[in-house]
């Protein structure tokens, strides 16, 4: 969808929001589950790292998407209008 506009949009930026957050779930329940395999515990602590990480980074989109302020219509960024 990114390619196709050629540039990343609202909608596009909450749906990796949306992503990072399911991600975060899925690992998330990967740790909490049952000992699948041999050597689960070594395998849970990695996985662990990346539910701290992929929180992080969804906190980081987060912010950054409730702060930003749309552009009014009459001025431009660059300061020459």
């Amino acid at each position: 969808m990114v390619l196709r506009q050629g540039r990343w949009r609202r909608p596009t930026r909450w749906a990796e929001f949306g992503l990072e957050v399911a991600n975060a779930l899925i690992l998330l329940l990967v740790v909490t589950g049952p000992p699948v395999f041999r050597y689960d515990r070594p395998i849970k602590f990695v996985v662990t790292w990346f539910v701290v990480f992929s929180g992080v980074s969804a906190c980081v989109m987060l912010y950054r998407l409730l702060r930003r302020r749309r552009p009014s219509p009459g001025r431009r960024r660059d300061g020459l209008s």
